[in-house]
């Protein structure tokens, strides 16, 4: 399922093209109306199955979270108890948070934007951004630093696997004297 994830990762981000959408002003509605439209909207069946599978994913994602701590009770030292899990489950927790905070911060920087209507003018700044306003013209996204961002993770995650999905197979494989301390009593 990861194969297939990651390629159709990869063919979307490649193929999907934007569809520019004039942006309407919201109705406001009563809390009857907006939990109707809300039930019909989970009825449809693309949203149905959407949400679906991120259910599913999720549970996933909570299944190797067990792994990795099943793992991590597996070949900590019973001599030294709670301080090794502490240790193992801090540098899983810190591996599984930083990412999605640095790819979120990522996405602006990624961005092309171009001042459309203005000569001689970009939008690579806030100020860049107003000048272009006041000349008159207006920033486009030429490229979506979304997608720039999923192009690069894959490759990061195609390298990651190759070089150091071995040495997880390795450390795996190793015996229980490999992960206890060596004490001096």
């Amino acid at each position: 399922w990861g194969t297939v994830f990651l390629i159709t990762t990869t063919l979307v981000a490649l193929l999907k093209k934007e569809n520019e959408v004039s942006v309407v002003k919201e109705e406001t509605q009563g809390i009857t109306d907006t939990y109707k439209l809300l039930f019909a909207i989970i009825k449809m069946p693309a949203v149905l199955t959407f949400c679906l599978l991120i259910l599913t994913a999720k549970v996933t994602v909570y299944s190797m979270y067990v792994s990795i701590m099943a793992f991590n009770a597996k070949v900590s030292d019973p001599l030294i108890g709670g301080t090794y899990m502490t240790l193992l489950n801090t540098v899983s927790n810190l591996g599984g948070n930083w990412p999605s905070t640095v790819a979120l911060w990522l996405v602006d920087p990624l961005t092309v934007k171009e001042c459309v209507g203005a000569s001689n003018q970009n939008c690579r700044t806030p100020d860049a951004v107003e000048l272009c306003k006041k000349l008159g013209g207006s920033c486009v996204t030429a490229l979506d630093g979304y997608y720039v961002e999923s192009i690069i993770c894959v490759f990061i995650g195609f390298g990651w696997w190759f070089f150091l999905g071995p040495k997880f197979k390795k450390l795996q494989d190793e015996g229980s004297s490999s992960w206890k301390c060596k004490r001096n009593n």
